[in-house]
């Protein structure tokens, strides 16, 4: 009977416990499941249709895992993601792809993923991608070790400082506030020797958009600290652009880091153009510009203002009369920001008519001054106020003096937004509206002879295949900026620029969208005719002789659509670097001065430098090479020198330098004796450089001008242009210094193995109750077994939550 009793109590406690542990499940499961998605909100899935707004255009770096839901390797990565995530918020993206979803397939593809998981790694800045127009980044396949730590030390392993400015004195604390006004500043004072993963995080995340200095305490910036209070290190504020300050005082975490300097961050990122100073790009031939619709302003003068009547692009000149002493300086430099703003949609340049009216007694002779006349300048206006500045707008096509037919702007400098619809107004329309479907079809299948006649350069570009580019629009009328792009490749390029509008139903844009693959307006497309195809391919010319005609001529055509931001100078590199990609830019243009022969290459002396690339606002392509080598060096020469015929007519210089003795200039551009001959592309106007890739070649330097032209080249920074020791130097091998051992960074590593121990003592805790629990077990019922392991399970789930990130300035 006892026996029987206190089997029945047994039972009755088993049973409210059971209903104890299930009334407890409703409350417990919901508190699981939101601490489980608060953990996978930090991992963002990504589609086709998100991934270049939050990777591609991004400047931080990114770790993505492209996945497929059956994939069990896939989801045992995922614990490890949500740390990387979780430890990186706000410094990097942290994504995944699902391959298995149809709205993800394209972006897979493109990446060339076919197992999983698939990891990348995608480094920081972003590029435009010549082909496409749109944003894209540099990216390595990951393939090191398992693991949150590995994984958190390959994202952080890709930011450098490079965007920000190490401020060690009061002038570089100026010349730091000065760059670019429109940007907040944000200031770290600091006593760390090198700079966090978190404050290169945060330059990268708001490149363009914040500038970021910081000073390191010593004795050089105690001035500084004092100037501006810092106590205490770190301390973090912001300069806004009217001067005033905002100091931070909230925790040296990443997001509310994010938090307190997105209040001050411009919403959009600034053009990555470098501003041109007073003056533009100082003296030397008229030319065009190194990139279509970039703003350079030409310094010209009567040795070369005669040589705009042979371009057909039109010219906004600027007049203004500084006598000797004085510069106007603060006037151009006004007008360069306004024209920074109104965009490259013409060609701009500015006269000092004091040099030219020098010799007013020899006017009747037809000296400078009735030059200035012939191009619309008031030389009396000027005479009396010589730093107003007087813009005339000289007509499209050559012959411009001639015509006469010039426009002078009345307004002032202060509304960018009249100047530059009143230049889209003057440019000439060369664009064919395509109103009907007929009119669509006559332009895709349009020749050479649809051209206008001075853009033709010879019989033989009469029978060439022309490329065509459609905008698609809501307006009812071409756009001016379009309309400036047509006209910039006038006699550039054979291309034709045709439009159709989605205002009228019946018209033809929708149907050729629609056979583009294009979505919606507005959008701009390129059909371009393909390459002939080898006699022995499966299409070779023999079989294509059985095909209709295509349009355009002979060949296939290819569509290709521009997928970047509709700003006018974006829009004209995208074209440019289509038409060079396919052959329709012409290889010598008006203006355009011959190839060099390998012997006018050569540069010897730091002067000849100076004038031949420095001093030229055009691209400098300088090979480096060993003069010593003979054969090799000769061969170098006439690589260049082929490349420069082929490409005849582009904006560019060639030089060849010797630098067998000129080790600190070699390495200025970042090659050793070894790696000789070599290639750099070097834009003075804005202080950068791009290398051309190994092996030195033909293929090689036609690559890297398509890239530097098309904006797609990774640049580097130059803090002044390198020269050349007349004369020569040793070639002395440059002393090694000491990397620094860096494991994850000062601001995970702690963390890391902080989440790291938890984890292994979690384990062993957790054996320890499994043991004991296992020696009480044996001595109770099955279904008290079942019960306390499953308690025990949720216990260790509970525990095993990864901490949150430590961030430090």
């Amino acid at each position: 009977m006892q026996r029987h009793a206190s089997s029945l109590l047994l039972l009755l406690l088993l049973v409210a416990a059971s209903s104890s542990t299930a009334s407890d499940e409703p409350d417990k499961k919901p508190q699981e499941q939101k601490q489980q998605q608060q953990e996978h909100a930090d991992v963002l899935g990504l589609k086709t249709d998100t991934f270049a707004d939050v990777i591609e255009r991004q400047p931080g770096p990114a770790l993505v895992m492209f996945m497929i839901p059956d994939c069990q390797a896939c989801h045992a990565l995922m614990p490890d993601l949500q740390k990387v995530a979780a430890n990186l918020k706000g410094i990097a993206t942290v994504g995944t792809v699902n391959c298995g979803n149809v709205h993800s397939v394209r972006t897979c593809r493109a990446f060339g993923v076919h197992e999983f998981p698939r990891l990348l790694v995608f480094k920081t800045g972003t590029k435009t991608n010549p082909y496409t127009g749109g944003a894209m980044k540099e990216f390595d396949k990951y393939a090191g070790a398992p693991g949150a730590r590995a994984l958190v030390s390959a994202v952080t392993d890709k930011l450098d400082d490079s965007q920000i400015s190490h401020i060690s004195s009061s002038s570089e604390h100026e010349a730091f506030l000065q760059q670019q006004p429109k940007l907040a500043k944000v200031l770290l004072f600091t006593d760390k020797n090198a700079s966090t993963v978190l404050y290169k995080g945060l330059s990268w995340s708001y490149a363009r958009r914040l500038g970021f200095g910081e000073v390191r305490s010593n004795e050089a910036t105690a001035a500084l600290l004092e100037q501006y209070g810092v106590a205490q290190m770190p301390t973090l504020l912001v300069v806004k652009a009217d001067g005033s300050r905002d100091a931070y005082t909230g925790p040296l975490k990443a997001v509310p880091l994010r938090a307190f300097l997105d209040g001050h961050a411009l919403k959009e990122p600034l053009p990555e153009a470098a501003t041109a100073g007073p003056g533009g790009a100082g003296k030397g031939a008229a030319g065009p510009d190194g990139m279509m619709g970039e703003v350079v302003l030409h310094a010209l003068d009567a040795s070369n203002l005669t040589e705009i009547d042979s371009r057909h692009e039109m010219w906004l000149l600027a007049f203004y009369r500084a006598a000797e002493g004085a510069t106007c300086s603060a006037e151009l430099e006004k007008l360069s920001s306004l024209l920074r703003e109104v965009q490259g949609i013409v060609q701009y340049g500015s006269v000092n008519a004091a040099a030219a009216a020098a010799a007013a007694a020899a006017a009747a002779e037809g000296n400078d001054a009735s030059l200035l006349l012939q191009y619309g300048a008031d030389v009396a206006a000027l005479e009396a106020d010589g730093c107003k500045l007087q813009l005339v707008l000289l007509p499209h096509g050559k012959g411009k003096a001639a015509k006469g037919n010039y426009a002078r702007w009345s307004g002032g400098l202060d509304d960018f937004k009249a100047l530059q619809d009143w230049i889209l107004e003057q440019i000439p329309d060369f664009t064919i509206q395509l109103s009907n479907e007929v009119e669509a079809d006559a332009f895709v299948k349009a020749t050479a002879d649809s051209l206008p006649p001075d853009a033709i350069r010879s019989a033989e570009d009469r029978r060439a295949p022309i490329g065509k580019v459609f905008l698609f629009t809501t307006k009812s009328s071409v756009p001016g900026m379009y309309k400036a792009l047509a006209a910039q490749h006038f006699g550039k390029s054979r291309m034709l620029f045709g439009w159709a509008t989605t205002a009228h139903e019946k018209g033809p844009a929708l149907p050729l969208m629609q056979k583009m693959n294009v979505r919606k307006p507005p959008a701009m497309s390129v059909l371009l005719p393909l390459p002939p195809k080898p006699i022995g391919d499966p299409d070779s010319a023999e079989q294509q002789q059985q095909r209709p005609p295509q349009p355009g001529g002979a060949g296939e055509m290819a569509i290709q659509q521009y997928f970047g931001p509709l700003k006018f100078q974006k829009m004209g590199a995208w074209v440019q670097g289509m038409a060079m990609l396919t052959g329709m830019a012409y290889k010598r243009h008006a203006g355009a001065t011959p190839a060099p022969e390998a012997h006018d290459l050569d540069i010897h002396t730091q002067a000849q430098l100076q004038a031949a690339c420095y001093d030229k606002p055009s691209l400098c392509l300088m090979t480096l090479m060993d003069g010593s080598s003979g054969s090799a060096a000769n061969r170098a020469r006439d690589t260049i020198r082929k490349v420069a015929t082929a490409l005849a007519g582009q904006p560019l210089t060639w030089v060849a330098v010797d630098v067998s003795r000129q080790s600190s200039f070699r390495r200025a551009y970042g090659f050793e004796s070894e790696q000789l001959p070599a290639l750099v592309a070097l834009s003075t106007k804005r202080m950068r450089f791009a290398q051309g890739a190994a092996p030195f070649g033909e293929a090689s330097a036609k690559q890297l001008v398509t890239k530097v032209l098309a904006g797609s080249a990774v640049t580097l920074p130059l803090p002044a242009l390198p020269q050349l020791v007349d004369g020569g130097e040793p070639d002395e091998e440059p002393a090694l210094s000491a990397q620094e051992e860096f494991d994850l960074s000062e601001v995970m590593a702690e963390e890391v193995a902080t989440v790291l121990s938890k984890e292994e003592k979690l384990q062993q805790a957790d054996k320890e109750i499994e043991a004991a629990e296992k020696a009480k077990m044996k001595a109770k019922t099955t279904t008290k077994k079942k019960s306390r392991k499953k308690k025990s399970s949720k216990k260790s789930k509970k525990k095993s939550a990864p901490s949150p990130a430590k961030d430090e300035l």
